[in-house]
């Protein structure tokens, strides 16, 4: 990395900038009771954008390092930058906060006998659990450098801790399969435990389930599901696809488009989550922001280029990859919590808890169309009557999140994404 820099300060250039990342990867997984083969990569990019009378050039190498060939490749792809909002990033003073663990230092073996150990406890938690198909925990360590010809140097590690479970289970002649995850930038703050129960909860939930009749209901989606309709909606947020024009034209900044009782945050300052950053990857200070509050939409999030075209300023939200060149993205993204407990909002009537969604991917964001299918239990006033699956809920995505009359406490993240429960009234369910 010292070489890096050295090269790139000393060719005296004027408006450019470098980008560096470096990744080790490494993962350790089990299957059925064997040990798979160990997983590892290791690699590093740099990219270097230079900026002249109206254009920018781009260029990139991988897993090599030539500043010349950079700087070559860069000036024989200018293009005419300035009709789309690319300009050279301002410098910014950024809060420098940790994001590297450095205390993991079990071997290969202890890794793989808690893994088996893992298996061995969910099969101990219920007579249903026949195997694990999987057990893994992936390692990521990175280092990230961003230099600029007007004075900014700046660099940080991270690791990224990953454990995930796949359990198959088996009762009265049914097979099921369920599983659970996280990752987390520290170790210890990664539950692997709890990652194991809620892995178990997700198998044996599934047995002696059954569809319903056809009707409107109160729904309440657990922190799972209510950060899958999250992820859904996620885009609407970004500047470069309100540009593109990929939004619902109800998406304006200052605009009522949900209940009041949902506010949205993007923040990359937590340090136990994977997404956290001292800073954007064009060196603007990462924050907290509200992007919706009480159900209006303050804020679109941008990048340079997008708020140079919007005629504002950036909200420090660029990400990339060496091989490409910055785009509007999120941190760490969740819905805030509220004041209620997740009992709470099961106890009046009947409401039917979605615990699972299926066809995420077959669900229409620009058009704020839905369409999924669904698994869950079914309460009333308070108390399990039955397990559910085999259904579909459906609807708008705007009268979906406006019919929102509750939020629970229980936030809860999920790698970058995070959401509490929220009770939902008068969503179509059909069996």
């Amino acid at each position: 990395m010292d070489n890096i820099k050295e090269e790139f300060f000393r060719k005296n250039l004027k408006n450019a900038e470098l980008f560096f990342v470096e990744t080790e990867n490494t993962h350790y997984v089990i299957s059925r009771g064997e040990k798979e083969e160990l997983e590892k990569s290791k690699s590093f990019g740099v990219c270097l954008r230079i900026f002249e009378n109206g254009r920018m050039g781009f260029s990139y190498m991988r897993n090599f390092f030539d500043i010349e060939k950079l700087i070559s490749s860069a000036k024989a792809n200018f293009f005419n930058a300035r009709q789309w909002g690319w300009s050279m990033p301002s410098p910014q003073e950024t809060e420098n906060f940790d994001l590297f663990d450095d205390s993991f230092n079990k071997k290969e073996d202890e890794i793989f006998a808690e893994l088996f150990e893992y298996e061995k406890k969910a099969k101990e938690k219920d007579p249903c659990v026949k195997d694990a198909l999987s057990v893994s925990l992936g390692i990521s360590k990175g280092r990230f450098l961003i230099l600029n010809t007007n004075n900014f140097e700046k660099s940080f590690k991270k690791t990224v801790f990953t454990f995930d479970i796949v359990l198959r289970g088996e009762k009265d002649g049914e097979v099921q399969v369920g599983g659970s995850g996280n990752a987390k930038t520290y170790l210890k703050k990664l539950k692997k435990d709890e990652i194991l129960d809620e892995a178990v909860e997700d198998l044996v939930e599934q047995f002696g389930a059954e569809a319903i009749s056809p009707k409107k209901m109160t729904v309440l989606l657990t922190s799972k599901t209510a950060l899958s309709f999250l992820s859904l909606i996620s885009g609407w947020f970004c500047a470069d696809e309100f540009l593109e024009k990929r939004v619902p034209p109800k998406i304006k900044e200052g605009e009522k488009i949900f209940s009041p009782l949902i506010t949205i945050i993007d923040d990359g300052t937590v340090q136990e989550l994977p997404a956290s950053a001292p800073f954007d990857c064009e060196g603007r200070r990462v924050y907290k922001k509200e992007v919706v509050k009480e159900g209006v939409l303050k804020t679109l999030l941008k990048d340079t280029r997008t708020a140079n075209l919007l005629n504002a300023t950036s909200t420090a939200n660029a990400t990339r990859s060496y091989s490409s060149l910055p785009a509007v993205s999120h941190f760490n993204f969740y819905i805030e919590k509220g004041p209620n407990s997740k009992e709470d909002l099961l106890k009046d009537g009947e409401v039917l808890e979605i615990t699972e969604l299926l066809g995420l991917h077959l669900a229409n964001p620009e058009s704020a169309q839905f369409s999924l299918g669904a698994q869950g239990n079914l309460y009333k006033n308070g108390r399990l009557i039955k397990r559910v699956r085999g259904i579909t809920i459906s609807g708008d995505l705007f009268e979906f999140f406006n019919s929102v009359v509750a939020v629970a406490d229980d936030l809860k993240f999920y790698g970058s994404g995070g959401a509490p429960s929220i009770l939902v009234k008068g969503v179509d369910v059909s069996g």
